[in-house]
């Protein structure tokens, strides 16, 4: 990734003077997403399915509308 996007990627930092609870939950998120993806690096399979997501269609994609008469 980029240097300049992965700042906009980030958790948002603790809150020194916010809420002890808010805090230590937003800690644990970002420690289990940083366990997901380090358990997901490497994998090839997962990474070439996630290259092709934007080959697929819209979701809102209508096939009635491209079916040939």
């Amino acid at each position: 990734m980029a240097q300049g996007g992965e700042r906009k990627n980030r958790f948002p930092a603790k809150d020194k003077n916010g809420n002890k609870a808010e805090n230590a939950q937003r800690e644990a998120m970002k420690q289990r997403m940083t366990a997901l993806l380090d358990s997901l690096r490497g994998h090839e399979a997962f990474q070439t399915a996630l290259a092709e997501l934007p080959l697929l269609p819209p979701p809102n994609y209508d096939a009635s509308a491209s079916a040939r008469p």
